[in-house]
């Protein structure tokens, strides 16, 4: 077998092309490298020029010590698909092929609010001010329509539908490159929304549908830290500080 390098740029020219042939996003292409970046330089701290398969399970073990089961998990996958990859190339012999992962708990660890603690955190909203209608309508529709912060924030003014006499919010998931999900809003959540955006004033289509109210973003869209500062401070205003319960519990409840 021929000696993969860590050093050589051989092994720059095998990641860049593996990168092209895989069909991922950007972003899962930047931990790919990232991953095998890593494995490398765990190569290179160990002298290891021709890896076998328990140099890579030995690299699991290691990175086990310092990182989440999740992102072991990730590394190893794209170190898994590198090696079948240079395999089907037949650059280097698949050494990672049938490596045991590792565990990662899927169990929420983000708790749901009950019903009474859901009224009490809608409750708890000053709705006099445009920030208290921004936030109950934001909490409100995450709460009722399971929606990610991120949804929230990619969601724009145009995106709120009518059919049936029943209202729909086209929502950009996670992952995804358009928006091509449709979730229902209750009649009361519409209300709250109808209410933000008439104290907003006149506003097009193409707007965010909710915006920032600070001084330095004014009328821009939100960041996912505002919806998480947001969430929380309003949980703690009726005693619900706890780290279980999170921005995320909303898409829970």
């Amino acid at each position: 077998g021929m000696a993969i390098t860590p050093t050589g740029v051989i092994i720059a020219d095998f990641v860049k092309e593996w990168l092209a042939f895989t069909d991922v996003k950007p972003a899962t292409q930047a931990n790919y490298n990232k991953a095998v970046k890593k494995f490398f330089s765990y190569l290179r701290k160990e002298n290891i020029t021709q890896p076998t398969r328990q140099d890579v399970i030995n690299f699991r073990d290691s990175i086990l010590t310092t990182c989440k089961p999740s992102t072991v998990q990730l590394y190893l996958t794209a170190v898994k698909l590198f090696f079948r990859f240079l395999a089907s190339k037949e650059y280097y012999i698949n050494i990672a092929d049938h490596i045991k992962g590792v565990k990662v708990d899927h169990s929420h660890k983000k708790d749901a609010l009950t019903t009474e603690d859901s009224r009490l955190v809608l409750k708890s909203i000053d709705t006099s001010t445009l920030q208290g209608k921004r936030n109950i309508a934001i909490i409100a529709l995450m709460m009722s329509c399971g929606l990610r912060s991120i949804e929230v924030i990619r969601a724009d003014v145009g995106d709120i539908e009518h059919s049936y006499n029943k209202t729909f919010l086209k929502v950009w998931g996670k992952g995804r490159d358009g928006k091509v999900d449709r979730v229902l809003v209750p009649p009361q959540v519409e209300n709250l929304i109808n209410q933000y955006l008439a104290a907003r004033g006149a506003i097009a289509d193409n707007e965010p549908l909710f915006t920032s109210i600070s001084h330095r973003n004014k009328g821009q869209r939100l960041q996912t830290q505002t919806i998480s500062r947001l969430v929380k401070s309003t949980f703690k205003n009726v005693g619900l500080n706890t780290p279980r319960l999170t921005c995320h519990s909303l898409r829970h409840t």
